[in-house]
């Protein structure tokens, strides 16, 4: 037998797709474009050179992907193959539990190692600009392996516990969080109370940390090269133990007695389809013959305990700082004033990605079952199926967009009527600014996350790929955009207060009207799609590839 079959199976599969080389020519002159305009409009006469400028810029963005790319590439894997019920049959074969994990891990991640491929290369470039040293560069390119390696194995092992997409990607989400941020910054406390280098041990583990240590600046101090080290070999042995546990569980998760059961379950039907959803479940204020899709979508609960327990959590650690920053001692009112600046923050942008994958969930979930071709086919309109979806999310995401507003309005209070001390006029009025821009960008930001995501829930294939559309088209040209002003206009020298405050202003007015365009072409795009899907189903759906007569949809009339 072949030594990894799957693993040789999928790169041959790989070698034929366009875009596995198209991926490489488009990111590698994506990237060497923002290199050429960073370093030719760039400003004159700063203390860091181009060359660092444009060294850390492009760093940055391929470390943000890097991380990324385990919630967005392998977090559904192995949890679709457990879905369909297709991965006992893979085992049926001499294959081993390291045989799947690292085919899988082949399959989804290889689009990832290519882009990379592309984007290192271009970090030696800065060389020729100043500034920057080839260990230094080399150091980078290895960082950025091993973090994408670290993500993608985060990916792998959530993906071997799981059945459902949006707990893989929330899941793996939450491991990179974890071992990213909340560890470097455990390791900084501890190295800050202790003075001692082998403080910062919990540290190692963390991405974030080894991509600091990487540059000359902190890898040339006292003990620079041993604490690099020290971080290299603690996250490339992570990345393997979570590569080892999946295979591990994924051997004998196959044939559980009760797989199958649960499979057909009322739990794992409800997952499926809401019509074959236990009545149970249902809230008692839904009426069925007044919304009849709105009661299907609101059945289940667990949804809405779920996101309490997440707000209950954030809200404790969030009033302790909140607490903490009224006090008098004014290191530690700075410390927890900020601190709570950044979880409003996070939190904004964490209910965001909850948005995008709840959006197309249940759309995706029925158009793959083949309940939404049996809805079509009933007297419920193509209007009050989308309508009884969107009036679901506003009601499961009604609270915690409620709290994100309070955190706001609190941070408001503390800032305008308390006046800490250590703020300046201009970072009171920036912080007004956010508080309020972000409000109106939450609002607006939900409302496109729901059309775009139904309507991508009816034009890909997969609902991770729904989720995926959803968060580039809402989510990354507004990011993209400041970024690349911020480079452009302060490069390193530091941020005025008429920059910082007409930045801001840029950013939500920019992220406002593109999310109100983008919601404005998803109704559009989302009643097209319901048409042409009820005129020609899914191919790949056993059903319409058996009968080969497409469904009609009395209520397309309605529409």
């Amino acid at each position: 037998m072949i030594w990894l079959p799957i693993v040789e199976r999928e790169l041959r599969v790989a070698a034929r797709r366009p875009a596995t080389y198209w991926l490489r020519l488009i990111l590698g002159t994506a990237v060497f474009a923002l290199w050429f305009l960073i370093y030719m409009f760039g400003p004159v006469g700063l203390l860091t050179s181009r060359g660092q400028m444009v060294f850390s810029t492009l760093s940055a963005i391929a470390f943000g992907f890097a991380l990324l790319s385990g919630p967005l590439l392998t977090a559904d894997s192995l949890s679709q193959e457990r879905r369909e019920g297709t991965l006992g049959l893979l085992f049926l074969t001499e294959l081993q539990g390291y045989d799947v994990v690292l085919g899988k891990l082949i399959a989804t991640s290889i689009h990832a190692f290519y882009g990379m491929a592309a984007i290192v290369p271009l970090l030696f470039y800065s060389m020729l600009a100043g500034g920057v040293t080839g260990w230094e560069s080399l150091r980078l390119g290895i960082v950025l392996l091993a973090t994408v390696f670290f993500s993608l194995s985060a990916g792998m092992l959530v993906s071997a516990h799981v059945r459902e997409a949006r707990q893989a990607m929330g899941g793996t989400l939450s491991i990179v969080i974890v071992l990213a941020c909340v560890l470097a910054g455990l390791g900084m406390i501890l190295a800050s109370l202790s003075k001692s280098g082998m403080a910062r041990f919990p540290s190692w583990p963390s991405p974030i940390y080894l991509f600091a240590y990487a540059f000359d600046n902190a890898f040339q101090t006292r003990g620079g090269p041993a604490q690099f080290g020290a971080s290299l070999f603690s996250v490339l042995t992570a990345s393997v133990v979570m590569l080892i546990l999946a295979g591990r569980h994924l051997t004998r998760a196959w044939h559980e007695k009760d797989e199958f059961q649960r499979f057909l379950s009322p739990e794992a039907s409800q997952s499926r389809s809401p019509i074959l959803a236990p009545a149970s479940l249902a809230p008692r204020g839904e009426s069925l013959s007044a919304d009849p899709y709105l009661w299907l979508a609101s059945r289940d609960l667990r949804q809405k305990q779920k996101l309490r327990g997440i707000l209950g959590g954030f809200f404790v650690l969030w009033g302790c700082l909140i607490v903490g920053s009224l006090t008098s001692v004014t290191s530690l009112q700075w410390l927890c004033f900020w601190g709570a600046v950044l979880l409003a923050f996070l939190l904004h942008h964490g209910l965001k990605w909850l948005i995008a994958f709840e959006s197309p969930r249940r759309l995706s979930e029925d158009r793959q079952s083949g309940a939404l071709e049996l809805l079509l086919v009933t007297p419920v309109s193509i209007d009050e199926i989308i309508s009884g979806q969107r009036r679901a999310l506003v009601n499961l995401f009604r609270a915690p967009i409620c709290c994100a507003i309070l955190a706001n309005a609190i941070l408001l209070f503390v800032t305008v009527l308390r006046k800490p001390v250590f703020l300046s006029p201009w970072e009171v009025v920036l912080i007004v600014q956010i508080c309020l821009g972000g409000t109106i960008l939450m609002l607006v930001d939900f409302r496109a996350l729901t059309w775009v995501g139904m309507w991508m829930a009816l034009t890909s294939r997969r609902h991770t790929r729904a989720i995926q559309a959803t968060l580039l088209r809402v989510m990354l040209a507004p990011w993209l955009a400041i970024f690349v002003l911020v480079l452009l206009t302060i490069g390193g020298g530091g941020l005025s207060s008429g920059m910082g405050l007409g930045m801001c202003l840029f950013w939500f007015g920019l992220g406002a009207i593109m999310a109100h365009a983008f919601a404005s072409r998803a109704k559009v795009g989302l009643l097209e799609a319901f048409r042409q899907f009820s005129v020609a189903p899914d191919s790949t759906h056993p059903d319409a590839a058996l009968s080969g007569q497409p469904l009609a949809a009395p209520a397309i009339a309605n529409a």
